[in-house]
């Protein structure tokens, strides 16, 4: 059984095994980043409604953390 310096070794030197490596990384990553969006984006809406019914007492950085949700 390899260990993981051969594996690390053989990715760092092969472009063809770095890539099969990365395409299922980046598909559980976006099942994961999808799962936690349905979590965060009720919330990230509330934020939103606060910033929109308090319009007159705006904060540029509470505005700045909504655009970066």
């Amino acid at each position: 059984m390899p260990d993981v310096a051969h594996i690390a070794n053989s990715i760092a030197n092969d472009p063809l095994a770095s890539l099969l490596l990365a395409i299922p990384i980046s598909f559980a990553l976006i099942v994961l980043s999808s799962r936690i969006w349905w979590v965060h984006g009720p919330f990230a809406v509330l934020l939103l409604a606060v910033s929109i019914l308090f319009q007159s007492q705006r904060n540029l950085a509470f505005d700045s953390f909504l655009v970066g949700l």
